[in-house]
């Protein structure tokens, strides 16, 4: 199938832009590009809330608690936890264990 050179420019250009065959990233904060499984998508760019409550920042101090105690285990521990995780199918990384396990252990957050 021959293509019309129209037909051609109409897939590689937006509103008359030339873009490529495949487009990727952000364009000035107003559209986010992707190409996945074959296809290109387009999605508004957003920007999430950051309310910074009284709880979220303890959450936050939670999780950086346990980055910082993971980080400053020996290799041994860290390996303990990856063979657990692997040999019990958990689908998850040693790293993401001992963060679940850390976070449950402060009740204080839980409790309303």
């Amino acid at each position: 199938m021959a293509w019309k050179r129209a037909d051609w420019w109409a897939r590689i250009s937006y509103d008359g832009i030339p873009l490529g065959l495949v487009v990727r990233k952000q364009l000035a904060h107003e559209y986010i590009y992707r190409y996945r499984n074959g296809l290109q998508e387009k999605y508004v760019y957003w920007t999430g809330e950051n309310p910074q409550t009284p709880e979220q920042q303890a959450w936050r101090g939670v999780f950086a608690e346990a980055v910082a105690t993971w980080q400053g285990l020996p290799w041994t521990f860290k390996e303990i936890y990856n063979l657990f995780a692997n040999r019990n199918h958990l689908r998850m990384s040693g790293y993401n264990l001992f963060i679940r396990h850390y976070v449950k252990e402060r009740p204080f957050l839980w409790e309303k």
